[in-house]
């Protein structure tokens, strides 16, 4: 929808909200460009299921850790945590397992830097969450995994997330 009045109707009347995957920079420019001019973070998301995966749903966390070569071969920095409109209260690093040279540097910036609630997906994961605690995983290969991160003085910790829980 390229009439960000109809794309804030839309979305506002919406009951379940789904962001699919793709370029990063541009899902979150377009929803940026929206927000700005029609609505705020906290009515989009009222009330409603919010469902992304990959891309879709780096935007609705507050900080999604992203490849910037993967669209833009002439970014400064490749790998790095970038902001999100932060509708659900979490990290969130794609692709953990399937793309090691990502894990890599997800965790040396993790060693650097006290992170909390970072969730890093395998691939054929994707999560529902509804009120910012409540979730439910829904894998596409049910060996797929997702996994909540920590980290604390260069010391990393992680949680291999059950199917359906509550984020404390």
């Amino acid at each position: 929808i390229n009439d960000s009045k109809k794309m804030a109707d839309k979305i506002e009347t919406a009951d379940i909200l789904y962001f699919g995957g793709g370029d990063y920079f541009k899902l979150i420019n377009s929803l940026n460009h929206l927000l700005v001019q029609e609505h705020t973070v906290e009515k989009i998301s009222e009330s409603k299921t919010i469902i992304g995966t990959c891309s879709g749903a780096g935007i609705l966390c507050k900080e999604f850790f992203a490849d910037a070569f993967e669209h833009n071969i002439s970014a400064k920095q490749r790998f790095g945590f970038e902001k999100g409109l932060g509708l659900i209260n979490f990290s969130l690093s794609m692709h953990f397992s399937s793309e090691p040279h990502r894990t890599v540097e997800l965790f040396k910036e993790m060693k650097q830097k006290n992170y909390v609630n970072v969730l890093a997906f395998e691939d054929g994961a994707s999560i529902c969450i509804r009120n910012n605690s409540d979730y439910e995983l829904i894998p596409v290969d049910e060996s797929s995994k997702v996994y909540l991160l920590s980290s604390d003085n260069g010391v990393i910790h992680r949680k291999t997330l059950s199917k359906k829980g509550k984020f404390i």
